[in-house]
């Protein structure tokens, strides 16, 4: 595994550039701005954003995670996140 592509400063462009040389299958963790991490995988992107797997804990109490598919804006990633780290296995 290795660091594909790191960024610390984000704003629009650079959630974009930090996910232009991203394949599916990705690592990605954030930081988020109040210090929570998140992590998901990445599964694509269009010219405004990218799709992640994400897995949350239900919200009813059953205590099972579901995994969905997610999509983000680059302004929405700079706006939530701090940083953010994305992997890749070779």
């Amino acid at each position: 595994v290795y660091v594909r592509s790191q960024k610390t400063v984000l704003n629009s462009t650079s959630a974009m550039e930090l996910f232009s040389g991203a394949q599916p299958g990705d690592f990605v963790q954030m930081r988020r701005k109040g210090g929570r991490p998140h992590s998901a995988i990445y599964v694509g992107k269009d010219g405004n954003g990218v799709w992640f797997f994400v897995s949350y804990a239900r919200e009813d109490g059953a205590g099972r995670n579901v995994i969905q598919k997610n999509y983000h804006s680059y302004n929405k990633l700079a706006t939530k996140n701090s940083a953010m780290t994305v992997y890749h296995a070779n």
